[in-house]
């Protein structure tokens, strides 16, 4: 039987994890534009770090998964 904190660790680790907080940032991220901020101020560097970290660690750990949700939502996986 696994530990507690291995289990919240491997949940952590799922693609559907890291998937949400990408789909996440990029909610935060359009709404920070329709608040009149702009990518060139500190909390737009900061969403679009996050949103970068997020898709690198799907890429790194789910490439296969990420691809397959690219397939189906016709985007590519290398934006």
């Amino acid at each position: 039987m696994k530990s507690f904190s291995i289990f919240i660790l491997e949940e952590k680790d799922s693609f559907e994890y890291y998937l949400n907080r990408l789909h996440k940032t990029e909610k935060s991220i359009q709404n920070h534009v329709k608040r009149g901020g702009h990518a060139n101020t500190q909390k737009g560097y900061e969403l679009i770090d996050r949103y970068d970290n997020h898709l690198k660690q799907i890429r790194q750990k789910h490439y296969d998964d990420w691809k397959s949700h690219c397939k189906t939502k016709n985007i590519d996986p290398l934006h």
